[in-house]
């Protein structure tokens, strides 16, 4: 990521938020559907709220000047350079002993 790219902690906080707010959608949405929600007002519901709460908390942020710093990335996944499908099993076998 280039230098004029980089997030403020407000932005990660931000998408972060609106992410957690929206993470399990298609089993949650499966499931209101079983309790007798339509699929598109359940869908409606969380992606709104998720927008709504992103442009209340940037606006907060922005208005107060509060973490307005670049965000320092503490862990940075190692880089690999063999992509293949076996390589990913074999890591993700180690991964679970």
């Amino acid at each position: 990521m280039a230098d004029d790219q980089v997030l403020t902690v407000a932005q990660v906080t931000v998408l972060g938020t609106m992410m957690l707010i929206a993470h399990g959608l298609p089993v949650e949405i499966r499931i209101t559907q079983q309790a007798g929600v339509r699929l598109v007002t359940a869908l409606a519901l969380r992606m709104g709220c998720a927008l709504v709460l992103g442009m209340i908390l940037h606006h907060i942020y922005s208005w107060g000047n509060w973490l307005q710093q670049p965000v320092e990335l503490l862990w940075q996944p190692p880089a690999q350079t063999d992509d293949s499908l076996l390589t990913w099993i074999i890591s993700q076998v180690k991964a679970l002993q």
